[in-house]
């Protein structure tokens, strides 16, 4: 049969008969479209507006206006075959996680390493390519590595003291 819109036949456009399947060729324009079960797009796809990725529990958000994809509290972003890296946020305790469950290492690489406060106004620790490593306490460096060991910003208290070398105390 033909299907039919604004009062003309839809050019292209197939019911085939006991299959429930439509077959559209060239281009069909549509203001709503649900389409439930498994769908194969092939070609290149356009969304011209937001799209959710609507899950068992929890949702993932393409937001057009913020050019973002936006996960849902508990939805996780899953990397590798078996899901062994996983990025999410947990509503219950208001935590965000950084897993790797699998059987390797996680690796954060670049020239310069920097753990700071969400607004990037207090520092945790620094570390530099070919450089120091630093600890801080309340945004002041407390500890760093040197070419020539350590140095140690403060007071020092220590259960035991074993020096196997010249010790200078002032």
């Amino acid at each position: 049969g033909s299907i039919f819109y604004t009062n003309k036949v839809g050019i292209g456009t197939t019911a085939v008969p006991d299959t429930n399947q439509l077959l559209v060729k060239g281009g069909t324009e549509t203001d709503r479209l649900n389409v439930t079960g498994v769908s194969t797009f092939l070609g290149v796809s356009t969304f011209n507006e937001d799209v959710t990725f609507t899950g068992a529990s929890y949702n993932v958000v393409w937001d057009k206006s913020d050019n973002a994809l936006e996960f849902g509290d508990n939805a996780k972003a899953k990397f590798g075959t078996g899901g062994d890296l996983q990025i999410y946020h947990q509503s219950s305790g208001n935590h965000s996680y950084i897993n790797e469950g699998g059987s390797g290492n996680l690796y954060i690489g670049g020239n310069g390493l920097y753990l700071t406060n969400s607004g990037s106004t207090e520092q945790y620790l620094t570390a530099l390519a070919n450089g120091s490593v630093s600890i801080f306490y309340d945004n002041t460096k407390r500890f760093e590595t040197t070419t020539s060991g350590i140095s140690v910003t403060g007071t020092t208290d220590t259960d035991n003291f074993i020096n196997t070398g010249i010790s200078t105390f002032v």
